[in-house]
């Protein structure tokens, strides 16, 4: 995280140059020293100050909110310290209702007095957030526009770590925008229990660069988990499967919305320039005869195009397979998006993914790549 370098070196200089002043002042000409009173070891900010962006009064950053549309961010004493969060302090936002009526109140969390972030695509950001009510999460660099961020569910139990994928982002960043529940309109006036939000310990977790999406392999929700993305009215929890699976795995929920609702996981980098690539998952689908498909992208909209299963889908478990034939450099293909029975409008139908792997090269003719990706 470009932006910890920078506030090292200003906190370093915010605490070193005080001192500095204290040390020179005194009666006469020079240092004087005041006799017996031993100055303590200057231990300086805690280590956690150095490690996120934090609200506590001992780190000194500089931090400012720019408000719109109802939305508005402050700094206040943690209502939930404990085992999920011992901060003391945390940000607070609140969304009211605007008085021109949208919907995407929010906040704008500034911290260019302290430096910048350094984003690259694959690159994510994991944020304690609190809240009373499952809950839509919004996060985007400032200035980065529509797509440039994500959006999580978080799941009303009070403290959670959530985790943001910039899948396509890659430039700098001096703020950060927080938006709940996009597209509904606040009411923290006359409901605060339900429209007031709690945030601390933004952490940027470096990728290595363009390419993966993710930390490292292999991938587990024990640990760290790869960003999980709805789109089109779909839904998706990570719970074990149905009878004959593997464990945890990624359930997607249709009921209603669009007839492309579907999931995106951020995955690490499918080679571009290695010749056809095929993955494979372990697939349950309550119904045969679907169209089962998948699309690798590094963007929204953005890759392969659709690709359906190369085998028949059947009734439970089974591993399928896509193999995608038209991947160019330089595009960094960091998304394995599912379109279960794309083309149709399904009711209260459950389908799960599992064990995701890319095969590598179609044909044999290539390197196989392990990066499994699994729920457990």
């Amino acid at each position: 995280m470009q932006s910890l370098s920078s506030m090292r070196l200003f906190r370093i200089l915010t605490t070193l140059v005080p001192l500095t002043i204290l040390v020179a002042c005194g009666e006469g000409e020079g240092q004087q020293r005041i006799l017996n009173s031993p100055a303590d070891p200057f231990a300086g900010p805690p280590a956690s100050c150095f490690e996120a962006i934090t609200f506590e009064d001992v780190c000194g950053q500089a931090l400012d909110f720019t408000n719109f549309e109802g939305g508005v961010g402050s700094i206040v004493d943690n209502p939930d310290q404990g085992a999920g969060n011992p901060s003391a302090k945390v940000m607070q936002f609140q969304k009211f209702r605007a008085t021109s009526g949208a919907t995407f109140g929010g906040t704008v969390l500034d911290f260019s007095s302290i430096g910048t972030d350094v984003i690259n695509a694959g690159d994510f950001i994991t944020i304690k957030v609190w809240s009373q009510r499952p809950v839509n999460v919004l996060f985007e660099p400032e200035g980065g526009g529509p797509g440039s961020g994500a959006e999580v569910a978080h799941g009303g139990t009070g403290w959670e770590e959530l985790t943001f994928v910039f899948a396509t982002f890659s430039g700098t960043a001096s703020g950060y925008v927080f938006i709940f529940d996009n597209g509904v309109l606040g009411d923290a006036a006359d409901d605060p229990d339900n429209w007031t939000f709690y945030v601390d310990d933004i952490s940027l977790v470096m990728s290595g660069g363009p390419g993966p999406g993710t930390g490292s392999f292999p991938i587990t929700f024990d640990g760290t988990v790869p960003g999980v993305f709805e789109f089109g009215g779909a839904g998706f929890a990570i719970e074990p499967g149905p009878a004959g699976g593997d464990g945890n795995a990624l359930k997607i929920v249709r009921d209603g919305g669009e007839v492309f609702a579907g999931v995106y996981i951020s995955v690490p980098e499918i080679p571009n320039d290695q010749g056809d690539q095929t993955i494979s998952a372990l697939v349950y689908s309550p119904t045969a005869g679907i169209p089962m498909v998948a699309k690798a992208e590094y963007g929204d909209n953005m890759g392969s195009g659709d690709v359906q299963a190369n085998e028949v889908v059947v009734v439970g478990w089974q591993t399928l397979t896509w193999t995608f034939t038209n991947l160019a450099a330089p595009n960094v293909y960091n998304r394995f998006t599912m379109l279960p029975n794309l083309g149709t409008v399904d009711t209260a139908t459950e389908y799960f993914f599992d064990n995701i792997d890319l095969v590598g090269a179609g044909g044999g003719g290539g390197t196989q790549v392990d990066l499994p990706v699994s729920f457990d």
